[in-house]
């Protein structure tokens, strides 16, 4: 696995960020509670009343492409998720710029058939905060998975006459 300072810095900032995006929206929801906040006809999208205070929240907390997040609603069945996504770049060996996007994914609440808002998430996904990661230590992670990998391979390699084909 190859993994780059750069690329822990950058999850590390979207760590940070969704921390703070999930915390305050969460605190906006109840203001949604028992109303319409998601159209259901068409591909169903937010409704314009929760759309423009989604926009309005994205601006404050600076999700709107200003620092290279910008945030997704989404509603997957009955829940309404929000993806927060974090597009930076990272320079190649030829000079150039690779543009690389990552996210992180919560629930805010959940939603009737008609698209009312009728349940709140109640917790944060990470209580104690994503985690923060160092270089070091991800890269012994990924030797050591890489290691037990192979130890598995060699062990059911071991006894593969037995196999049921």
């Amino acid at each position: 696995m190859y993994v780059t300072q750069r690329a822990i810095d950058a999850r590390n900032e979207l760590n940070l960020k969704a921390d703070q995006v999930e915390s305050a929206l969460l605190q906006l929801m109840p203001d949604f509670l028992n109303k319409k906040v998601w159209k259901i006809s068409g591909y169903g999208n937010p409704t314009k009343t929760f759309e423009k205070a989604v926009d309005a929240f994205e601006k404050a907390h600076k999700v709107d492409h200003s620092e290279g997040f910008y945030m997704l609603m989404r509603s997957e069945i009955a829940w309404i998720h929000c993806e927060l996504v974090h597009r930076y770049e990272e320079p190649n060996a030829g000079g150039y710029a690779i543009s690389n996007t990552i996210r992180a994914d919560f629930r805010i609440g959940k939603r009737d058939d008609d698209g009312v808002l009728i349940e709140l998430e109640d917790s944060l996904t990470y209580p104690e905060g994503r985690p923060q990661f160092d270089l070091a230590t991800v890269k012994a992670a990924a030797d050591r998975a890489y290691d037990l990998e192979k130890q598995a391979r060699e062990l059911r390699s071991s006894v593969s006459v037995f196999a049921n084909r």
